[in-house]
């Protein structure tokens, strides 16, 4: 599945100035799995040491904002 990811400006440096990326992926952790193969760094801006996600990053789907609390990156599972 293909998704247009928005890219915050602190990002940009990782990403070239880019302000959207379109990647493929059907869970959080597959989508930034490719925004790191397009973007190699971006991971570790975005998830900690453990792989989780950093507890200032938000998703937003279809516009709406979509807390995550206890993301567990590898498995692509969250609870909120």
């Amino acid at each position: 599945m293909s998704v247009s990811v928005r890219i915050p400006t602190p990002l940009r440096k990782v990403t070239n100035g880019e302000d959207k990326a379109d990647v493929d992926g059907n869970t959080v952790s597959a989508i930034i799995a490719s925004l790191d193969s397009q973007f190699p760094g971006i991971k570790s801006r975005l998830c900690d040491d453990s792989g989780d996600l950093r507890s200032f990053v938000n998703i937003y789907v279809n516009g709406g904002r979509h807390p995550i609390h206890g993301w567990h990156g590898e498995r692509g599972k969250f609870r909120r």
